[in-house]
């Protein structure tokens, strides 16, 4: 008797993408009111944390910030955060959310990128938007640490079109290091980005981000 093989199992579906809702403060609905107000607002104080290395393939290492509750347990949540271009741990973003995290019982990661913040001198070259290899290293270490801690991945600004980048690369392998990713304001279009950056209009923007490079190019 020919026997029909049995049929292949579906492949397996991308976990759905949802858009958060967001409703800007009154009277700051302009982009720009809202950038210079975040700026601007004093971020307070950073939870308690230690300093944590990340060792990469290549020699250079990441530095982390890591907060951790008294109360947390290894089956509970790490948040890990991605600063954006030019920003590190003590960017008021990233101190503002690892502190809500770290007051809600869950361990905050502040991830610096190459040559920023606490890791200003353990990388021999920048970081850029293609390093999603970079926040791997970060997420295996961990993972390998605290096992059953489920991760959540967010990245800021370039730091969320790096933790895209990085959830295209895994793709359904994703979910076994990663629960759940977020981007906030990502540059999709790198390029245009940068384009738009250059507009006269934005030589504020422009200027801030150069000086910002400069300290980690030097």
């Amino acid at each position: 008797f020919n026997k029909k093989p049995p049929p292949e199992p579906p492949p397996e579906q991308p976990s759905p993408i949802e858009i958060l809702p967001f409703q800007p403060l009154p009277g700051f609905s302009s982009p720009h009111a809202q950038t210079v107000l975040a700026y601007l607002n004093p971020a307070g104080s950073s939870p308690p944390s230690t300093t944590q290395l990340i060792p990469l393939n290549d020699g250079n290492s990441l530095c982390c910030e890591v907060s951790t509750p008294p109360s947390w347990r290894e089956t509970e949540k790490t948040i890990l955060l991605i600063h954006g271009l030019g920003g590190s741990h003590t960017s008021s973003y990233m101190i503002r959310n690892s502190r809500k995290f770290y007051a809600a019982g869950m361990r905050a990661v502040r991830v610096n990128m190459r040559g920023s913040g606490s890791g200003l001198c353990l990388a021999n070259k920048p970081y850029h938007g293609g390093l999603s290899s970079d926040i791997l290293s970060v997420i295996t270490s961990f993972k390998q640490q605290t096992p059953l801690s489920p991760i959540i991945l967010i990245g800021f600004s370039l730091g969320g079109n790096i933790a895209l980048k990085l959830a295209g690369e895994l793709g359904s392998g994703a979910a076994e290091l990663i629960k759940a990713t977020i981007a906030v304001c990502p540059p999709i279009d790198l390029a245009e980005t940068a384009a738009i950056l250059s507009q006269p209009e934005n030589r504020l923007y422009n200027r801030y981000y150069m000086k910002q490079l400069e300290t980690i190019t030097n």
